[in-house]
């Protein structure tokens, strides 16, 4: 239930009171300028939230993932959350506005073996032994008593034994690791920003260590939706666990365990990504990548088109350089084996490509006549060259395409007559230009 301070909570179970709340929560969002909080996901979370009084960390870091925020977006969220005086707590709870379901008694269904049951196995030991005093020798003898098919399938063969006992012992060590409270962790945090090497080193690793289980659990998650390995998952999640000891804040709203979800599962979604690509690419040209996606869908959103590559650059910092060569990393590759046409799928994509002399030949044509045009174009008024830029794809307008009529003569506030005659004219001068030149095909290009 939304409350207000100084109203009993007789009058706010009034109708009166839900209505004013709602008008309330409508005011709120209408005054805040973020693209953040305008999304319908956000929305949504924001006025649950408002009803029950509180939203579950699971909620938020969830909500996050889908959206692929960045760290500012985050803070922002929680901000809104903490302003609006909605609580954020650890446990599931179901939103009041959720139906319910009846109880019934009916069988329970036979669980079908997931792939990565054997972890299940080693997790659920893990808290048999959880907050014992024994060794690491005698958690490793406890778990070598039972049965090693507890652990590991029968189909597993000799070369993947080692990684699995790798496994078992890991994470056997991590279950003897005590976990920490949130008060805990806020002096840890405190401690790590130390002027003391040793003492941040020491207070970094204890938040590290502590916190290990929660990159086991969230890698059990990300296992069902990508081949890499649960070691590999593992070993993303504690690369963004080190960079959220890094970040965390001890005045923070927040315990170091929400913060650090947000981290882990943004290290694992990369990292999931990275390992769909044929290619490979680097740290650098990845943070390119989602940095100018995430402006071009901003921009696309407000301006009602596709942004040219000098306005994504003005948005983002990067060059004009970086932005083409995103753009170009950025388009994923086809297989020459993929079915094309009808239903039946008889025909594979690669059998519909051009012979390959012919379309070195092509290509050739089209990047000397694509330089032609670039430099024609420069002899011509500012005016004209935007013109005939945006209705023809060229120069910066070339990732956004050609441009209808109505559309260019909206952005540069003429009449949609002005533009045609603008259009022909220019197109009448880059003709001249192209004979003179010699610039062979010009002339049924412009045509168009």
């Amino acid at each position: 239930m939304f409350r207000v301070r100084g109203f009993p909570n007789e009058i706010l179970k009034s109708r009166e009171a839900h209505e004013f709340c709602e008008r309330l929560l409508r005011a709120f969002m209408a005054n805040t300028d973020s693209n953040l909080l305008a999304q319908p996901v956000v929305r949504n979370l924001i006025s649950q939230g408002a009803r029950d009084g509180r939203v579950s960390f699971a909620q938020i870091n969830d909500l996050l993932v889908d959206l692929e925020l960045d760290e500012e977006d985050v803070e922002l969220l929680y901000e809104a959350l903490e302003k609006r005086a909605i609580a954020i707590v650890d446990e599931e709870f179901v939103p009041s506005s959720a139906p319910q379901a009846p109880k019934t008694k009916t069988t329970p269904k036979a669980k079908k073996p997931g792939p990565h049951d054997d972890l299940d196995a080693i997790l659920a030991d893990l808290d048999m032994i959880k907050g014992t005093e024994d060794d690491v020798d005698s958690v490793a003898q406890f778990l070598a008593e039972n049965d090693e098919e507890t652990y590991v399938g029968d189909d597993l063969d000799d070369s993947q034994r080692p990684v699995d006992d790798a496994l078992k012992v890991y994470l056997t060590r991590m279950g003897q690791i005590p976990r920490l409270d949130a008060e805990e962790e806020r002096e840890l945090a405190l401690e790590a920003r130390s002027n003391d090497p040793e003492v941040a080193l020491d207070a970094k690793n204890r938040l590290v260590e502590s916190n290990l289980r929660l990159v086991v659990h969230l890698a059990k998650s990300a296992a069902t939706r990508t081949t890499l390995s649960i070691t590999d998952l593992l070993q993303e999640g504690n690369i963004g666990l080190l960079d959220a000891v890094e970040r965390y804040r001890a005045d923070s709203n927040k315990t170091f365990g929400a913060y650090a979800t947000w981290w882990v599962r943004r290290a694992m979604n990369r990292a999931i990504q990275e390992h769909s690509r044929v290619l490979r690419l680097s740290g650098e040209l990845y943070a390119a990548i989602q940095t100018m996606q995430i402006a071009q869908r901003e921009l696309t959103q407000k301006l009602g088109r596709m942004p040219s590559r000098q306005e994504i650059a003005t948005a983002t910092g990067l060059t004009i350089e970086q932005i083409e060569e995103a753009q170009r990393a950025a388009v994923k590759p086809l297989s020459l084996e993929n079915p094309v046409g009808g239903d039946e799928g008889t025909t594979e994509f690669g059998e519909t490509l051009e012979g390959e002399d012919e379309a070195i030949e092509l290509r050739s044509e089209r990047m000397a006549m694509a330089k032609g045009l670039t430099a024609l174009l420069e002899d011509l008024p500012d005016r004209d060259k935007a013109v005939l830029s945006m209705r023809f794809g060229l120069g910066d307008y070339e990732a956004s395409g050609p441009q209808a009529v109505d559309d260019v003569a909206a952005l540069m506030n003429l009449s949609r007559e002005r533009v045609h005659d603008i259009e022909v004219r220019a197109l009448r001068k880059l003709r001249k230009k192209a004979r003179s030149s010699g610039l062979s095909g010009s002339d049924s290009e412009l045509d168009d």
